[in-house]
């Protein structure tokens, strides 16, 4: 399942920017590790994008990744106009627990939190910078065979110097 989101999220990407542009994309899948590159280039720029288990975390602006968190896929995405990272992970804390703790990383890093959403499984929250740097972070914990785990989605997008 994993290799199938990282592909249905690199065909998106390559899809949306080839649109409405002459473009040059290359796309590949590690057959090993299910983990995918692309890079569209069009009359706009380029666009590389990689995306999966084992894609090194690179967090901007002072964000680190919540300790003792398992990356399930990270996608980072680098252009001209600015860069991204999407992590999902996986933690035995509570939801509560890791929005604070990046609640904390984004007022430390010029970002005001416009947005908070509380559910009983589950915390989102979400803002942006001065200077345009966006940030959104939600976390759900499991039910089931999955209780006492809690699932969640970093994402952090900046432009350039940002």
């Amino acid at each position: 399942m994993k290799k199938s989101v990282a592909v249905t999220s690199a065909a998106a990407v390559l899809l949306l920017a080839a649109c409405g542009s002459k473009s040059e994309n290359s796309y590949s899948v590690d057959d090993k590790t299910g983990d995918s590159n692309a890079t569209i280039t069009t009359d706009d720029g380029t666009v590389s994008m990689q995306s999966g288990a084992n894609v090194p975390v690179k967090l901007p602006r002072g964000f680190k990744l919540y300790p003792g968190a398992k990356v399930v896929s990270n996608t980072t995405i680098q252009q001209e106009s600015g860069s991204g990272a999407l992590v999902i992970m996986e933690s035995g804390d509570t939801p509560q627990e890791m929005a604070d703790y990046y609640r904390a990383q984004a007022e430390s890093a010029g970002i005001e939190v416009k947005l908070q959403l509380s559910t009983d499984a589950g915390r989102m929250i979400a803002g942006e910078s001065k200077d345009g740097v966006a940030f959104s972070f939600n976390a759900n914990r499991g039910e089931g065979s999955d209780a006492g785990k809690t699932s969640a989605q970093l994402m952090i997008g900046s432009k350039p110097g940002g």
